[in-house]
């Protein structure tokens, strides 16, 4: 014990000695293990880690898929009545429970506050182990049918929206004209899983019976709707047992319900069963390996430039070592004395790291909590710690064999008694060129991968919209209203009240083209043909206030928004795909309630932010007996909107209509691209960072080399030789091992295309070989300057300074 402390001390004096060896390795070390800690937490978080449910391994989500032939497939949105219908029956699941989500305001608060509710069955807590903290969770007897007005709160709303008031028990909350009384809070510790949104945090629950869709989708067997989830426990047969059981009783149901509807002919409903972990991860799987290739690539090459590092060290302690070796220390004792070094600068480069990791799990779930799954979740565990010592322990050994490999013995032992001249420890040629091929291929490879998704990234966020976000508002109404021919005539008045406010430009009862468009089915009267398209309500104002413009025929018109008429304007896709040859304006689309349609215009197509699948869009006006609860608003230039006011005109019209929400387009424009902004950063930090580490590296290995060629490099300019000659003859003598390695880095680059081809075709596109230039450039220039920047003491100075055995 007394050996290793004396070890650990000697070692301390050593490196307090040279404070910039020991700043360099811990920072490099600290910064690029911190990063991986935190991508391997949160990869073991997302892949490995159970999900914090009782029963995780049996918890599956069901898929509702639309399919015809063996390829057209629709869907994954549910059937009510069919979900009802599973749930009631209980026949092959343990335990479900049904769930539709959304937003609404706390009426009963004077500011109106917009939160998202869920409307849950009571098997939701239990299949999840949500347990209060105060009060009660939904029981039996607030089951389906029951319509019994309880709420659950979460615990940060009430927090935040209660003031974590103690008698909330004993209070009631207005919900959508709704009056619920407050049972119980759930309790802090409860993680809610993130079923169709990442960062999902509802602030009420109540019972399934008050969803806003009950009235119109309840007994729809043609209408399936987005918001609909559907889980439960799968333990009495497999997974693929309960689809087919699922899918055969379901089909049969459906076929009988949609039979004579046109646009169905030829389609099944099939089942699936997905467990609710893969649902939580869902596509991000591919996206954390990617980041642990990234980080991976960086540690690799790090590693090369500590490892550089460690060698020249262990040259420098040549007469050290040496001296202990004279005095008797075996091969075994100065490998411990170079591990007592390199364990003490692991140890604190661990502990910087952790510290890192810390702060990044931190950043994570402040600014990534909507768009990574399972983030609230990140923290320091027994897998960080367990992995921290691990990477320590290895890189210790690692860097200590590296180092003792270097020595040999009987040289070390002879060096002490020639005073070292001629006998010191040098690193040889093949060590130097297998560092600068591994350190190419490395940065070549990070820098392709990291250019490629930044321009693909970049391309999503300067890619034209086709229409306009600039001072538009998107208003949410709440309403009471039992028709809507009741609520019509007050959003009519309330649309002339925005018009007559000076700070507004134009008014358009439609909804917003950054939202949810609803998924209709239409067929064609020309050819039968149909197709299921997005579609949202729209009035005479919409393509004018959102400058989408009209290429073809008409917008649709006022007198079509008073008569109801029925017409249609699609988006140029649409238009393509109905009339390949010709005009589609003139031809008459039915949906799958029998109302048909006819085409008076084709408008350019949009593109949503964030959004790479092409769609297929149509707009009509809005029919008499549809709800009109979102209102466009522009402003004028230079104008903000003055919220409070806006309330108090909207809810002074008339009590069965409430303000709701309020967002800007262009904010929501910001939300939607934040992923591709993220990964733009992301890219191009890594890029300069994988850039900087190569140079550091191809520098320190290519400057050791061209310091044991001085007395060579010198002997040639005394006779004769011009500096760029010097120049060349190093270019000329790295050359063949930077060249291998750009070689290998689109060998591997290669190898990656081949595994991943079906993920990577999305980036196969033209733009590729001017990136593969670039990159190409910038390691051909990193190297030209790691090849260079060494000689400027040699060939700026005179010769003699070459010839001399030191200076």
């Amino acid at each position: 014990m007394n050996k290793f402390i004396n070890r650990q001390k000697q070692a301390w004096g050593n490196l307090k000695k040279r404070p910039g060896f020991l700043a360099t390795v811990v920072a490099t070390m600290g910064i690029t293990l911190g990063t991986l800690l935190c991508v391997l937490t949160l990869a073991y978080i997302l892949i490995v880690s159970p999900l914090p449910y009782p029963e995780q391994e049996n918890l599956y989500r069901l898929d509702n898929l639309f399919v015809k032939g063996e390829n057209e497939v629709l869907g994954n949105y549910l059937i009510y009545p069919a979900m009802v219908q599973v749930h009631k029956r209980n026949e092959i699941f343990d335990k479900t429970t049904l769930t539709f989500d959304g937003e609404t305001i706390i009426e009963s608060d004077p500011l109106q506050p917009k939160i998202y509710i869920n409307y849950v069955t009571p098997e939701w807590f239990s299949l999840l182990g949500a347990e209060p903290f105060m009060g009660r969770v939904l029981e039996s007897s607030e089951s389906l049918d029951s319509n019994n007005p309880v709420a659950v709160l979460s615990y940060n709303s009430w927090q935040t929206l209660f003031a974590s008031d103690a008698n909330i028990l004993d209070k009631k909350v207005l919900l959508n004209g709704v009056s619920y009384s407050v049972v119980g809070v759930l309790h802090q510790s409860f993680i809610e899983p993130q079923i169709r949104h990442d960062g999902q945090k509802t602030d009420i629950f109540v019972p399934w019976d008050f969803n806003p869709i009950r009235q119109s989708r309840g007994q729809s067997w043609q209408s399936p709707h987005p918001n609909i989830s559907m889980f439960g426990s799968l333990t009495r047969m497999t997974e693929n047992q309960a689809s087919q059981t699922l899918t055969a009783s379901i089909d049969e149901v459906w076929q009988g319900e949609v039979f004579g509807v046109e646009f169905w002919k030829g389609y099944r409903v099939e089942i699936e069963l997905r467990q609710l972990k893969d649902v939580i991860l869902g596509d991000f799987r591919k996206t954390v390996y990617l980041l642990l290739a990234a980080v991976s690539g960086l540690v690799l090459i790090a590693l090369a430039n500590i490892s550089n590092l460690f060698v020249s060290r262990t040259a420098e302690q040549q007469r050290g070592l040496a001296i202990r070796a004279a005095m008797g220390a075996s091969k075994k004792q100065l490998f411990l004395t170079l591990l007592a070094e390199t364990g003490l600068l692991l140890l604190i480069s661990i502990v910087v790291a952790i510290l890192l990791a810390q702060a990044g799990f931190s950043l994570l779930q402040h600014y990534f909590a909507l768009h990574l799954p399972r983030v609230a979740e990140l923290s320091l565990n027994i897998f960080t710690f367990t992995s921290a010592v691990f990477i320590a322990v290895v890189l210790a050994l690692f860097f200590a064999r590296l180092s003792s490999n270097m020595i040999d013995y009987r040289q070390l032992k002879a060096s002490l008694h020639s005073s070292g001249k001629g006998a010191g420890i040098q690193v040889s040629k093949k060590l130097r060129k297998t560092l600068v091929l591994c350190q190419v291929a490395m940065v070549f490879t990070l820098i392709f991968i990291n250019l490629v998704i930044f321009n693909e990234s970049i391309g999503m966020i300067t890619r034209p919209l086709g229409f306009s976000t600039e001072n538009i508002h998107l208003l949410r109404l709440n309403t009471r209203a039992k028709s809507a021919q009741e609520i019509v005539p007050v959003i009519d008045e309330m649309t002339k009240r925005l018009n007559d406010l000076p700070m507004i430009d134009a008014v358009s009862q439609s909804y917003s083209p950054l939202g949810t468009f609803d998924l209709i089915s239409l067929t064609s009267s020309r050819d039968a043909s149909n197709t299921m398209v997005e579609f949202i309500p729209v009035d005479n104002h919409y393509f004018e206030l959102i400058n989408q413009t009209i290429i073809e025929g008409n917008a649709i018109s006022e007198i079509d928004v008073r008569d109801g008429n029925k017409v249609m304007v699609i988006e140029e896709p649409y238009a393509k795909k109905l009339a390949p040859d010709g005009s589609a304006v003139g031809i008459r689309l039915t949906n799958d309630e029998n109302e048909t349609y006819t085409i008076i215009g084709v408008a350019r197509e949009i593109q949503i932010p964030g959004k790479r699948e092409a769609a297929l869009r149509a707009y009509a006006p809005f029919s008499p007996d549809r709800y009109r609860l979102q209102i466009l608003l522009k402003l004028s230039p230079g104008q903000a909107l003055e919220k409070e006011s806006l309330i108090a005109m909207i809810n002074n019209i008339d009590s069965i209509v409430r303000f709701r929400s309020e967002e800007s387009l262009d904010k929501k424009q910001r939300e939607l691209l934040f992923a591709e902004i993220v990964t733009v950063v992301t890219s191009s930090v890594l890029t300069i960072v994988s850039y900087l580490l190569a140079a550091i590296g191809l520098y320190g290995v290519l400057s050791y080399g061209t310091q044991l060629r001085r007395f060579e490099l010198g002997t040639r300019m005394a006779i004769g030789a011009k500096r760029k000659d010097i120049v060349w003859l190093v270019v000329e003598d790295n050359s063949p091992s930077m060249l291998r390695g750009i070689m290998l880095g689109v060998l591997i680059l290669v190898a990656i295309y081949l595994s991943f081809s079906d993920r990577l075709d999305l980036f196969i596109n033209p733009a590729l070989a001017f990136t593969f230039g670039i990159t190409l450039f910038l390691v051909v220039s990193i190297s030209l300057f790691a090849s260079y920047w060494p000689l400027r003491k040699l060939i700026n100075r005179p010769v003699v300074f070459s010839l001399k055995d030191s200076e």
